[in-house]
């Protein structure tokens, strides 16, 4: 693969730091000037779309006025007479421009009286309104503003006022169907001041157009909603009114927002504004906006050129004096590389580049020194871990290591011998692949016994007896297991270090003492409770009353089976701990109970040697939560020693607490 030559990267170098601020300069300009050319846009779209309400909302209330005019006279407070009312909306809808179509309804929304432009209206022709969307919103906010639509082709929008007296009271409202050719006209005026490729339209809340300069989108019903402000207000979405940048439906990037139509109270007399569904939409095309930016930017592009080419020229003059000795020297450096020791670099200038090839000489030098020696201390080193191999080879124990991943490096005889694999066959393999130990019922996992410590931890990590080993083919095994680590292990990639010593004969040996304890203790105890129920039979008198004598010596019997059969009991319980099955099951007791027991356990030597056992517990009944067989034998235990060393004829006192 072909590297660039230093010489070139030293000119790149150069050229880069030059243009770099020059570069980072124009950019910070351009952003600037683009951002306060964003922001006169957005003012300008906001006085063109100010300019567009101003004028449609001029347009509304005029007419509403006049609706004001008819609803006056429809006032009960106002004495006119029907005829005259009826002459007012006669000289609004065929004198006036506007108004094409009125229509009086009392409070419950049924005409009283209609006038049309082009249609002679009879009294079958009355409508009912009450039902309507138009007369509910006039009740309720007082007037109404409806969509464009078209009539012949020519725009038309629904107008609606309410009539009440002078109290307030809803009397009924007024609807007029309105010529709205002045929104097209307000539209196209307003474009000519959005400049080139710009404009100013009026959409519904579906997005479809009501006013364009292009009148054949109020003739199709252009329905604009996918264009991005206006499918904003489709979703109901606030924010309508902030510029967005956009493609529109002829595919030119603009930037444009949409903005409500609302009437303030004091234009119309009601308590709040009046939001209509109109949205006026101004657009201005981007490229028209940043003009005057991308020229800027073509200046700024053409400097960066010429600065670019006098860099250039700089930097390849000054290259040719600091790169050549540098590459001299980098043709050492792989000469070096390839073993050639004894070669130099042969620089002699007397600047800083002759001070380091210089000093890159004595290197080589001293490296060459150092190399003979690592190889020395190689060879020490071999010899060493060739005799470590040997010592292993011959020790009894298994010895196992491995490295960070805990895989086996180390594997000696004995630990071939114990787990039936080969040295060859292990190495390389996850210690838990080879060696899977079992404490008990439980398989230790591998990060227990085998934890890899990456600090300065040294010596024994883990250390378990009688663990279990099965072989891969299912021998058993038992040994003792110790790992340690050495503070090194990290540096030299050692993990830990497993010793296995193999105790499964001394353990068979072990189990089977316990096993013919147990049993031997079981064979002792069911004659001996046979012993001791019939002496029970002899004290108690059921076969016979004895002398004061014999029931002595047969007490004495008694109590010495009695300490026989615990003996025995002992003998398993000690056998149950070591085989892990010593359990203390807590029951709750009463103490008082528990020591009557203990006092009958005891009964024959308390009569042998003549001792008074009191026994004092509270009058209100202790309840302890303890094993009863436990912690019988335990008080047996206790007071049958202080009966053993009491003088005969001597008192034991015995005192419960809480």
């Amino acid at each position: 693969m072909n590297r660039i030559r230093l010489r070139t990267k030293f000119i790149l170098l150069l050229s880069a730091v030059s243009l770099a601020p020059l570069l980072l300069t124009g950019l910070v300009v351009f952003n600037r000037f683009q951002a306060t050319l964003e922001r006169d846009a957005e003012k300008l779209g906001q006085q063109l779309t100010a300019t567009a309400i101003a004028e449609i909302k001029l347009f509304v209330v005029s007419q509403l006025r006049v609706m004001d005019t008819i609803a006056a006279v429809y006032n009960p407070d106002v004495p006119a007479t029907f005829d005259a009312a009826k002459r007012i909306v006669d000289t609004a809808v065929y004198r006036g421009e506007n108004f094409s179509d009125v229509s009086i309804v009392d409070k419950g929304g049924k005409e009283i009286l209609r006038e049309n432009r082009l249609l002679v209206v009879t009294e079958s022709d009355l409508r009912d309104f009450g039902a309507s969307t138009e007369f509910k919103e006039v009740k309720e906010k007082g007037i109404y503003v409806g969509p464009v639509y078209i009539v012949g082709g020519k725009p038309f929008f629904n107008l609606g006022r309410r009539i009440i007296d002078s109290q307030g009271i809803f009397l009924g409202a007024i609807f007029a169907q309105v010529e709205a050719k002045v929104l097209p006209e307000v539209a196209k005026s307003v474009s000519l001041i959005a400049g080139p490729g710009g404009r100013v339209f009026l959409v519904n809340e579906k997005g479809v157009v009501m006013a364009h300069p292009d009148f054949s989108y109020i003739l199709g019903a252009r329905d604009l909603s996918q264009l991005a402000p206006i499918s904003n207000v489709v979703a109901g979405k606030a924010g309508t009114e902030i510029p967005t940048r956009y493609y529109n439906e002829n595919g030119e990037y603009v930037f444009g927002a949409a903005h409500q139509i609302q009437i303030d109270p004091i234009d119309i007399g009601v308590s709040e504004h009046y939001r209509t569904n109109w949205y006026i939409v101004a657009e201005q095309q981007v490229e028209t906006v940043f003009r005057e930016a991308y020229n800027v930017a073509r200046l700024s592009l053409l400097i960066i050129v010429l600065v670019a080419l006098f860099a250039i020229a700089v930097a390849v003059f000054f290259a040719r004096f600091i790169s050549a000795p540098v590459e001299t020297l980098h043709r050492a450096t792989k000469e070096f590389a390839k073993g050639n020791l004894g070669h130099r670099s042969g620089i002699t200038a007397n600047n800083e580049i002759g001070d380091l090839a210089r000093s890159f000489d004595a290197m080589a030098g001293t490296l060459a020194e150092s190399i003979q020696s690592l190889k020395k201390e190689e060879e020490i080193i071999s010899a060493e871990r060739n005799k470590l191999s040997v010592i292993l080879s011959g020790i009894s124990n298994a010895v196992i290591a491995v490295d960070l991943q805990r895989n086996i490096i180390l594997f000696n005889r004995a630990a071939e011998t114990l787990t039936g694999l080969s040295s060859s066959a292990a190495l390389g393999k996850h210690i838990d692949w080879a060696l899977k130990l079992i404490d008990k019922d439980r398989s230790l996992p591998v990060d227990e016994y085998c934890p890899i410590a990456h600090g300065s931890l040294e010596g024994v990590v883990y250390a378990k007896n009688n663990l279990k080993f099965i072989e891969q083919n299912g021998q058993e095994h038992y040994v003792n297991c110790i790992v340690g680590t050495i503070s090194e292990g990290v540096q030299v990639g050692l993990g830990c270090i497993l010793t296995l010593q193999d105790v499964t004969r001394e353990f068979q040996i072990e189990r089977t003492k316990s096993e013919f304890v147990a049993v031997a203790a079981h064979q002792l105890r069911t004659p001996l409770s046979g012993i001791r129920w019939a002496l029970l039979s002899l004290s108690s008198g059921e076969i016979g009353k004895l002398k004061a004598d014999q029931k002595g010596i047969v007490d004495s019997t008694l109590s010495a089976t009695t300490r026989m059969i615990n003996l025995v009991a002992d003998l398993l319980d000690v056998s149950r701990i070591e085989e892990g099955r010593f359990g203390i099951q807590p029951v709750a007791q009463p103490i008082a109970q528990i020591f009557e027991e203990v006092q009958k356990m005891n009964q024959g030597l308390i009569h042998e040697k003549k001792i008074s056992l009191n026994m004092h517990l509270p009058k209100e009944p202790i309840v302890v939560n303890v094993d009863k067989e436990k912690i019988t034998m335990a008080l047996s235990n206790v007071i049958d020693n202080a009966l053993q060393y009491s003088h005969s004829g001597g008192t034991v006192q015995v005192t419960a607490t809480q």
